[in-house]
């Protein structure tokens, strides 16, 4: 009983505190990406907006450990998100904004074990509802180098959607045990869920990432110089993803040959993101764009229109300084994953990055989790096992 009074004594409340915001939040959001049909009380995401804005300035106010630089950023990180969501339709950017600055003194890592309960929980869950019947295993077919093949969601809204969940839930499982996997394992276990990703959903762009990530594994492993390698593959990889797929955009002209077989390689992005660029302008805090994309249905679309390039839809639909603030997160970010040495979160974010290009989860929080980190306290894991 002692024991028990200790532990509540000593136990950090601001943390534990955040950790169930944070996991509500959470739930909320990955449970509307499933089947499931959930009729959620009038208003209830209110619930949520309030939770995180009090939070939030009652830690400014009770627990303020904030240096001035982290104030000014947590202001401007706060400017960014707020402003498009009270102008905008899209709350969500509201209390992903708090989510992001009260982070402050919560351990990333625990903030993974709440992601990875929830998340796999959820996931299993869909799983079996759609294997009996509960909801609807949507199964899409695809023609590609002349064979058919069948794309499953397993409960998720869409195979795109229900491969993403499993590329960041990998990512976070090898992030989490960064210290107990060698390089052998890690490799490994990320081509299968890369295999599984293709059989199951046809997802390239999960398959790629994954990809990727098992080869900047095996490169990072091998290379003498890792902090300086991964310094320079990874803070500029949101700049350079940003500017190449939004230069294609610009550039895209249906008369061009070679950008019509590009936009053909990439799912017909370039062509659908140049629409958006056409139709709609860039401005500041964003706007509401109406949007007819696949998913909850296997039938098709005529109207279809949907930006799945994460920085398209980041720069049109939550504006130009949330998509400048953006970069810049995920830049310093991948700077603080280096210097507490936690090298596998850096190789992680560049695989995110990659991923972003096709798809639209980069700020999502039913997604990805690493956004969470800026400020967040990263435990440092030193150097990795030398074992393969």
């Amino acid at each position: 009983m002692d024991k028990l009074k200790e532990r509540i004594k000593q136990a950090d409340w601001w943390e534990i505190a955040y950790l169930i915001i944070y996991g509500a939040v959470f739930t909320y959001e990955f449970l509307n990406t499933t089947m499931f049909e959930i009729k959620w009380p009038p208003r209830f995401g209110y619930i949520f907006l309030a939770s995180t804005a009090l939070y939030t300035i009652a830690k400014f106010i009770w627990h303020n450990t904030y240096t001035k630089k982290e104030m000014i950023w947590a202001g401007i990180i706060l400017f960014a998100f707020l402003m498009p969501a009270l102008l905008t339709e899209y709350r969500f950017l509201w209390y992903t904004g708090f989510l992001i600055v009260s982070a402050k003194d919560v351990e990333f890592d625990k903030i993974l074990k709440v992601y990875l309960v929830i998340g796999i929980t959820i996931m299993v869950a869909a799983f079996g509802a759609s294997q009996y019947g509960i909801i609807e295993d949507l199964v899409y077919t695809t023609q590609r180098y002349g064979k058919e093949f069948f794309r499953h969601s397993y409960g998720i809204v869409y195979p795109t959607d229900y491969a993403a969940h499993l590329f960041f839930i990998l990512l976070s499982v090898m992030v989490l045990f960064e210290k107990k996997m060698c390089v052998t394992t890690r490799v490994w276990i990320s081509l299968l869920v890369a295999t599984c990703v293709m059989m199951t959903s046809n997802a390239q762009t999960s398959m790629i990432s994954l990809v990727v990530f098992s080869i900047l594994c095996i490169i990072e492993y091998a290379s003498k110089k890792q902090v300086s390698f991964l310094e320079k593959i990874s803070r500029w990889t949101p700049v350079l993803c940003a500017s190449v797929f939004l230069g294609l955009t610009c550039l895209y002209d249906a008369s061009n040959a070679l950008l019509v077989k590009l936009n053909g390689y990439l799912s017909g992005r370039l062509a659908i993101s140049s629409k958006g660029l056409a139709d709609y302008t860039i401005k500041l805090f964003g706007q509401n764009i109406i949007e007819e994309g696949n998913g909850r249905s296997t039938e098709f679309r005529e109207d279809y229109f949907f930006l799945d390039d994460s920085y398209i839809r980041i720069l049109l639909e939550y504006g130009l300084i949330l998509f400048v603030v953006v970069l810049l997160v995920f830049m310093f970010t991948s700077k603080k994953a280096v210097e507490h040495k936690r090298n596998i979160i850096v190789i992680a974010l560049v695989a995110v990055c990659i991923h972003s290009i096709m798809e639209h989860h980069l700020i999502d929080l039913s997604y990805n989790p690493m956004m969470l980190i800026l400020f967040a306290t990263l435990v440092d894991k030193g150097e990795k096992s030398g074992s393969m």
